[in-house]
């Protein structure tokens, strides 16, 4: 097997420290005797895996964020035609993106906003937006009515009309990016399974059903898949999920200024509102999504 007889820390004036914005990079160089009657053809592969040399994505200690991102073999010289030199560069993974591929690892997190329309009947303290309207016309004729008939109090015509007012509301939009392995998940099948569904338990301080995966999406890079996670949060709108609500709604020919209004006085109660839902569920605690 071939042995190292020059350690990446003692190589002394090959070694570099570098400490930007980026973070900190290291390069530590090795030097590897290959064995007597190495293949030159393999060398340079064989080199890489012997024992003692920093592997791709091993971490400069236990608790350290920077980690093997790229490593180099080349020979040392003509002169020294069994000994390959090993270029090990170090890098600080400030966004997780560099990270072994795994499907428990932490992700990269980004947290937007998405504005919405939405329809309300009722203001910010949730009262029922209401019209009351006193017809002049018809105010008028019934006055002239009393009058006439020698009534003292006139007779008030008053008609009330449901409010159905169109706002924009932000909505939260969360996503996980991860490296994950080429083996062990079928995405297209996890996308039938996820995408277009809501949470069935409680999820990123949501509670169930307020929030929908509007996007699953993996694109393989190299030795890994990227995986995007997105998820968008209903919380902000009634009925605080993801869940349809219904109102009974004026008929044609009702006493409403507006047809088609949400009837006065309706509640869960007494069956003039219903909340459905309507979209497939999914537990998306399963997918390990951390940062």
């Amino acid at each position: 097997m071939p042995t190292i007889i020059t350690s990446g820390l003692l190589a002394g004036g090959e070694n570099t420290c570098e400490d930007s914005y980026k973070g900190v990079t290291l390069t530590y160089v090795y030097l590897v005797r290959m064995d007597p009657g190495f293949d030159p053809t393999s060398a340079l592969v064989v080199a890489l895996t012997t024992d003692g040399v920093p592997q791709k994505y091993s971490r400069l200690n236990s608790v350290s964020n920077i980690l093997v991102t790229k490593r180099t073999a080349t020979f040392y010289s003509q002169s020294s035609p069994d000994i390959v030199k090993i270029v090990i560069l170090y890098e600080y993974d400030f966004d997780k993106s560099k990270n072994e591929p795994s499907f428990t690892g932490p992700c990269t997190l980004e947290v937007g906003t998405v504005m919405a329309s939405s329809k309300v009947t009722r203001d910010a303290f949730g009262d029922d937006m209401i019209l009351t309207f006193t017809d002049p016309n018809l105010l008028a004729i019934y006055n002239n009515l009393a009058n006439a008939a020698n009534v003292d109090t006139a007779v008030a015509i008053e008609r009330d009309q449901p409010a159905e007012i169109d706002i924009q509301v932000p909505m939260p939009l969360i996503t996980f990016r991860r490296r994950e392995p080429l083996v062990g998940r079928d995405y297209v099948l996890l996308k039938l399974n996820y995408e277009g569904h809501i949470n069935s338990r409680t999820f990123q301080h949501g509670a169930v059903h307020s929030w929908l995966m509007t996007l699953l999406e993996a694109k393989l890079e190299g030795d890994a898949y990227n995986v995007t996670y997105q998820f968008q949060y209903h919380g902000n709108l009634d009925p605080g999920t993801w869940d349809a609500i219904f109102f009974f709604k004026e008929p044609s020919g009702s006493k409403n200024l507006t047809q088609g209004a949400p009837a006065e006085g309706i509640t869960l109660e007494n069956g003039g509102i219903a909340i459905k839902q309507v979209y497939y569920e999914a537990d998306f605690n399963q997918l390990g999504l951390y940062v």
